[in-house]
């Protein structure tokens, strides 16, 4: 965790709150408290003069919606294995996420627009190219088994499973970027 800030944003307070918690727990227990974490009700404020901005998101939650990506297609016969990356259901999660994404986006190129951003929300590829097509933010997608996946020739990141943006201000920069 170094010396980086940590901006947490999540528009449920209480998620907010708890990833709040367990990342100072971690902090503080694994990095001698040496990072700073804060959070924010104010995406923009999270946003500001950030370096590098992880997207861990899932709009319109596992009730209904992730439900609602196996059981239509169901319905009709499609049989899908992964309802969040392939197939109809992964088209319904994209068409639910792209336009949050891109607000997302628009608010980079605002306060951030030489941050990268981190995604590691599937439906990975569709999310990245509507971001590479539709905005100018340098996008790189993280597949949840941990490859990366290279769609614009950014370096690797690790990016922690949990459902808020994050800044980084880092004394240093990744090489290559």
């Amino acid at each position: 965790m170094r010396e980086f800030e940590y901006a947490l944003y999540d528009i449920d307070h209480q998620r907010l709150e708890e990833s709040y918690m367990m990342l100072s727990n971690i902090n503080r227990n694994s990095n001698d408290g040496k990072a700073k974490v804060v959070k924010y009700a104010d995406r923009l404020d999270a946003l500001r003069g950030a370096k590098y901005v992880i997207n861990c998101i899932q709009v319109g939650g596992y009730d209904p919606c992730t439900i609602t990506d196996f059981e239509i297609p169901k319905k009709y016969g499609l049989r899908q294995t992964i309802g969040d990356t392939h197939g109809i259901g992964g088209m319904f999660r994209a068409l639910r996420t792209i336009p949050v994404m891109l607000d997302f986006a628009k608010d980079m190129e605002k306060v951030c627009p030489d941050a990268l951003f981190i995604n590691y929300t599937n439906p990975m590829s569709m999310l990245c190219l509507a971001m590479f097509r539709a905005s100018s933010v340098n996008t790189v997608g993280l597949c949840h088994s941990t490859r990366p996946v290279y769609l614009n020739s950014s370096p690797s990141l690790a990016c922690p499973g949990t459902a808020f943006l994050t800044r980084f201000r880092a004394s240093t920069t990744w090489p290559g970027y």
